[in-house]
Parts: structure tokens; C-alpha cells; sequence
């Protein structure tokens, strides 16, 4: 739906935004020790490496890393990632799927 021309509201998982929020979303403090091997953590693009991201945070992060990956992406996103990802253990892919 656009509005005036300018925003495209994009509905995923109950989760409302517009297309370009993704780009302007930093990656939080507490993530960024989970990006070690990433350059500059604090300026990745979080949409552009959502896959790299939600693996990662999904299996090296903590509880409050958890809930903003849940906030950015959303549940569903998430469960298909760490389903199709070979980075992520069974452990993690287990408790996503019932989560």
C-alpha cells in the first residue's frame, strides 16, 4: 500500500514497516562481539546479509540478542533461516521449530 507516493507498507509475521527501515536499523551493542569476523559490525547492512545475520545472532547470541533478531525480522523469517542454514546446530534448529 503506498501512502502519498512515498512509503511502501510491507505486513510480515504482524510486523508493519516501511521498505526502507531495514536500511536504517543498526545493529545493536550486544551483537556485535557475535559479528567478530565481520569489519565493521556496526555498519553492516542488515538487510543485504539478513541470512548471515539471523544464523549467527540465532546461534551464538543471547536472550536479549534473540529478541532483536524476533523485533527485525520476525518469527517466521527466522524459523527459515535457521532451518535451511548449515551454520546453525541441531540444537538451535530444534528449539526454533518449536518456538
Amino acid at each position: 500500500m503506498k501512502l502519498g507516493g512515498v512509503f511502501e507498507l510491507v505486513s510480515m509475521s504482524s510486523l508493519c514497516y516501511n521498505r526502507f527501515m531495514l536500511t536504517a536499523i543498526r545493529v545493536p551493542k550486544s551483537i556485535i562481539p557475535v559479528l567478530w569476523d565481520v569489519p565493521n559490525p556496526a555498519k553492516i547492512d542488515i538487510k543485504k546479509y539478513q541470512n548471515f545475520i539471523i544464523a549467527r545472532v540465532a546461534e551464538k547470541g543471547g536472550w536479549t540478542d534473540v529478541q532483536w533478531l524476533k523485533k527485525t525480522y520476525g518469527v517466521a523469517a527466522i524459523r527459515r533461516v535457521v532451518a535451511r542454514s548449515k551454520n546453525v546446530g541441531k540444537k538451535t534448529k530444534n528449539f526454533w521449530k518449536i518456538v
